[in-house]
């Protein structure tokens, strides 16, 4: 989700500077999780809750960003292009 949707966010001029932002902070707080784990209390189901929580946070906060080809005639993503040849070739 991340190389897909955030090229798309960002105007054209910030694409590569945000898309870079957003996988550096994917890797770091990848890095993170694992110790943060190690210190959590692994004997109660308090864990999987907060990481519950944070998924359905994630996916309301992403509701909100910004769309940038939004109302602009004529844009299309490559897997929608792909989508569609699917379609025509079963029809």
């Amino acid at each position: 989700m991340l190389y897909a949707y955030t090229p798309e966010v960002f105007v054209s001029k910030d694409r590569g500077t945000g898309t870079g932002l957003a996988a550096s902070a994917n890797r770091i707080f990848g890095i993170m999780s694992p110790i943060i784990a190690g210190s959590a209390a692994v004997g109660t189901v308090v864990p999987v809750y907060i990481s519950g929580a944070l998924f359905i946070a994630a996916g309301v906060l992403m509701l909100f960003l910004p769309y940038e080809p939004r109302g602009k005639v004529g844009t299309i993503t490559i897997s929608a292009f792909v989508f569609l040849q699917y379609v025509d070739s079963v029809n």
